[in-house]
């Protein structure tokens, strides 16, 4: 019977023809010395399989071809056994940490080294990793001479890690998988019950946390492990009543007593759960007015420093303000989230994410605490669902048809491009050739014409067939899709654009880069006013400061913490060698000032500039090719 370690030494002397001591404790991950025990271990094993592990001095350990044969067909057939002694540097990390969690008294480090037959060396460089675990929740190791090693830290924080690490994970130490899931299913069935009762309701994610965290309740209850007194919780009747039937129906079935202090633990829970009653708003665990002032400071620097404006919008509102009841929640006694959807969410919302990215340093301001990625992300979804529906509120065009046949045809062509297009199209006009020349085009925002031509119009004109064909459908919906993009222009123009800006550090292209744009403002006067280099360097630093702005992808973007012009500019650097900016290393900079003026098309300048970040490929041609013409046409993709 084989403990992962040993299948782990058998697979690789299987595959090889010699390995030195030191060649497999370097795959494996411990000391020389354990790589021997292990091995005279596993010859006593061996024996009756009529098997050995030879040495050859010199060249190491080694198996004849016949050994090998037969070991394969041990380890093919499954000989082995998962054993209690973690056999890798992971499962050893993991094994420490729920070991020493569940350890009341302190714990010998040789008494630890013995049982797990590792070095001290290994031992401590485990339990540094362990400890870096622990500061995550809170938690550290007391060290005490003659004593050992025993683990410090609030019961609220040492459920919250049991919870994230294990649980969730590998299932608590001491726990088989199988007993484990079986027992938080039995649990589930009867909160469900008594769920439908009161009428709670919430997400299958927070339903699945919320059972894990009465089933470790339980545990630690039984080992005599109490929480600490919530300070200043406020909760619903309903809630309340919820719990306190919740914690009769554990004291019956689990034979566990379930004091008052338990049960406000599991009402914290079900808060930072985001639990609400069915038919009634979530208000029951911190003031309304709280949220409303976090709101519309959100909102307002959403306004700020995108020129976005969700501050009239009643429905995202209502949105984020319960969403913030659980959120303020988790941040003030510091429960974990976990967002699956993290990554999908980053890759796909981005634009949705860099909005919840900034809005968060109004949060982090405010509860004085970091937020969480996944926390972040979780705004990013609510901010998504709100552009994506300002988005679908997107301009109808108004078009001229020019028709030379007559007026049953053109009448014909009408009604097919109003059927065919029409999410796309408000008002359609028809005239013919000879009335173009009188025809008022403030009405209409593009020509579809049958026929060329020739006199100056000043709308955009695409010529079609008599019959709309599938190519002319093909060329119309791309026409009004892309808009062809020539709104980027406005923002990003080629005496903005450099490629001869240099320095090693953030502050000394910023620098350089800023001086550039005050040299612009003063040879061009549409921007408004001259800016000032060392004033914008100072706001731009400022707003740094405030949450980095180098998203990945070799690119960061950054911007003041206030406006300096009437219209938007979008400045660009491209270095000749990344640099490192706040976590992340750059090369292209671009520099965005949002100007005070109204302006429709910002929206979609965000959504085009950070969607080129996501392709890799094209901001690697970009760094190569080094033009403005190729910026722009990356931009238009």
């Amino acid at each position: 019977m084989f403990n992962s370690q040993e299948q782990k030494i058998l697979h690789l002397l299987v595959k090889t023809e010699y390995m030195t001591a030191i060649e497999l404790s370097e795959k494996l991950g411990i000391g020389v010395k354990t790589v021997r025990t292990r091995i005279k271990e596993l010859n006593l094993q061996l024996t009756q399989y009529d098997v050995a592990i030879s040495s050859k001095p010199r060249y190491g350990y080694y198996l004849n071809k016949e050994e090998k044969e037969q070991i394969e067909v041990l380890l093919k057939n499954g000989i082995h056994n998962e054993g209690q002694i973690p056999a890798t540097s992971r499962e050893r990390i993991h094994y420490l940490l729920a070991y020493l969690l569940n350890q009341k008294d302190y714990v010998k480090s040789e008494n630890l080294c013995e049982f797990l037959y590792i070095s001290k060396g290994t031992l401590t460089n485990s339990l540094r990793q362990v400890e870096e675990v622990y500061q995550k929740y809170h938690i550290t190791i007391d060290k005490k001479p003659n004593y050992g090693i025993k683990v410090k830290g609030r019961e609220f924080d040492i459920r919250q890690c049991m919870m994230d690490v294990f649980v969730k994970k590998d299932g608590l130490e001491g726990v088989g998988r199988i007993y484990q899931t079986q027992e938080i299913r039995s649990l589930g069935k009867h909160v469900y019950q008594c769920m439908q009762k009161y009428g709670i309701e919430f997400s299958e994610i927070a339903y699945n946390d919320f059972i894990e965290h009465i089933y470790i309740a339980i545990r630690r209850i039984r080992q005599g492990q109490f929480v600490e007194e919530m300070q200043g919780l406020k909760t619903g009747q309903a809630e309340t009543e919820f719990i306190k039937e919740l914690a009769e129906f554990i004291e019956g079935e689990y034979h566990v007593t379930f004091p008052k202090v338990e049960q406000e633990y599991l009402l914290l829970q079900l808060a930072g759960k985001g639990i609400v009653k069915e038919g009634q708003q979530q208000d029951n665990f911190v003031m309304q007015s709280e949220m409303d002032e976090l709101v519309d400071q959100m909102l307002n620097m959403v306004y700020r420093e995108f020129q976005i404006d969700f501050r009239n919008n009643l429905g995202l509102r209502m949105e984020l303000n319960q969403h913030l009841v659980p959120l303020s929640i988790r941040l003030k006694y510091h429960i974990f989230f976990r967002n699956p959807m993290l990554e999908e969410i980053k890759k796909n919302y981005i634009f949705a994410y860099t909005v919840a990215f900034q809005v968060s340093s109004i949060l982090k301001e405010y509860y004085e605490c970091d937020i969480p990625e996944d926390e972040i992300g979780e705004l990013a979804e609510i901010f998504e669902l709100a552009l994506e529906q300002r988005e679908s509120d997107k301009k109808k065009y108004s078009i001229l048809i020019v028709c030379a046949s007559g007026r049953s045809s053109s009448q014909l062509l009408k009604y097919r491009y109003s059927q065919e297009f029409k999410e796309n199209i408000k008002e359609i006009y028809v005239c013919n050739l000879y009335e173009v020349e009188a025809f008022d085009f403030s009405k209409v925002d593009y020509v579809f014409t049958t026929v060329p031509i020739q006199t100056y119009v000043p709308v955009p004109i695409l010529e079609v067939s008599s019959f709309l064909k599938e190519s002319d459908i093909t060329a119309v919906r791309k026409l009004f899709e892309q808009e062809s993009k020539e709104f980027l222009r406005k923002y990003y123009r080629p005496e903005l654009f450099f490629t001869d800006i240099h320095g090693t550090t953030r502050d000394e292209v910023l620098a350089k880069l800023c001086g550039r744009v005050e040299m612009a403002t003063r040879k061009n006067t549409v921007w408004g006013n001259v800016v000032s280099a060392a004033d914008l360097f100072a706001s731009v630093l400022s707003r740094e400061e405030l949450s980095p702005t180098d998203y990945g992808n070799l690119v960061a973007i950054p911007h003041p913490d206030k406006v300096f012009l009437e219209t938007t500019l979008v400045a660009v650097a491209i270095l000749e060698k990344p640099i490192i900016w706040n976590r992340e290393q750059v090369q292209i900079i671009i520099l965005t000032l949002i100007g005070s003026e109204e302006d429709p098309d910002i929206q979609k300048f965000y959504e085009a500039t950070t969607d080129l970040l996501l392709r890799t490929e094209d901001i690697s041609e970009l760094i190569h090719r080094r033009t403005f013409d190729s910026l722009i046409g990356m931009l238009k993709k």
